[in-house]
């Protein structure tokens, strides 16, 4: 009897569970998901206190290649040479930049180095000039080293440059042209009382005077109103001035008017000068001349930078 029961109990149980609904399974449960990467662990910024400074890693330093420096004194000889008188210009620069070692780049160096010897006042040139003698006197305030011309024309040409030089007019009466070292002395030191012994007393007085007026008196009124044009800038006398001179370009160079440059005999020349241009002096009716004023003009913009 209890095995009975026991029997059927089992089959009930037995039947219950078949007939049980299969349960359904969330699909999520069972994903497969690949591995995932493992990110890269990130080193944490320190934090920096405001008084700290960043480190921020230094680049080499690339070395500066040193300028290669400009020879303005070789530049301005190889203008020179394109010049009208290569010589003269060459000596021009040298006394400008006070470089005498230019006057070896010149077939007449002698005369370039009494140009620099009497110009700078370096009497230790005067032995490399052309007249070692009268360069010395010039130099040293020395007339008594003319008595060492043998050849008295010679000598009178040494007391007349010394004389003009120290503005001595007690020399003049030895010099060669008394008259006309009288005239240069009596200019150059503004001594009007001299002029009686000049050559032109009129001019003489005018130039000194500053006054235009005096020129019709003069021998050569037009050569005293050109003189007077050029020493005052006075664009007005150049009509009663010769035309021998371009004074329209020499008044337009000394007071930097390119517009004067407009009547000079050549504009081009004027205005490549004035410019500091050496192209226009292509187009100048005397390019020669136009690279040889241009080089001096030049040499003596650098010799003015170096004095300030």
């Amino acid at each position: 009897m209890v095995f009975g029961v026991l029997v059927l109990v089992a089959v009930i149980f037995f039947v219950l569970w078949f007939l049980q609904p299969p349960q359904t399974v969330s699909q999520g449960e069972f994903r497969v998901i690949g591995t995932p990467t493992p990110m890269p662990s990130l080193t944490p910024t320190p934090e920096r206190t405001p008084w700290e400074t960043p480190v921020v890693s230094t680049p080499s330093p690339v070395p500066t290649q040193a300028p290669t420096p400009v020879d303005i004194g070789g530049n301005l000889v190889w203008l020179c040479r394109k010049s009208l008188d290569s010589s003269l210009c060459v000596s021009r620069v040298a006394l400008a930049l006070e470089k005498p070692e230019l006057c070896e780049q010149t077939s007449l160096k002698e005369e370039c180095y009494y140009l620099l010897a009497t110009g700078s006042g370096d009497s230790s040139l005067c032995r490399k000039s052309n007249d070692p003698v009268t360069c010395s006197a010039v130099v040293g305030g020395n007339p008594g080293l003319c008595e060492d011309k043998n050849d008295r024309e010679l000598r009178g040409l040494c007391y007349h440059s010394v004389a003009v030089a120290s503005r001595d007019a007690s020399l003049c009466e030895k010099a060669d042209l008394v008259a006309t070292c009288y005239q240069e002395v009596a200019i150059a030191s503004g001594n009007v009382q001299l002029c009686g012994k000049g050559t032109d007393r009129a001019e003489c007085e005018a130039v000194i005077r500053k006054d235009a007026s005096l020129c019709e008196s003069a021998y050569a009124p037009q050569a005293c109103y050109g003189r007077l044009a050029l020493l005052l800038g006075d664009v007005s006398l150049v009509e009663k001035a010769g035309v021998d001179v371009d004074y329209y370009y020499h008044i337009a160079l000394d007071t930097n008017n390119v517009a004067l440059c407009e009547k000079a005999m050549d504009s081009f020349k004027c205005r490549a000068v004035i410019e500091r241009n050496e192209s226009l002096c292509r187009d100048a009716s005397n390019r020669k001349a136009c690279y040889g004023d241009l080089a001096v003009a030049l040499a003596k913009d650098e010799a003015a930078k170096r004095q300030k």
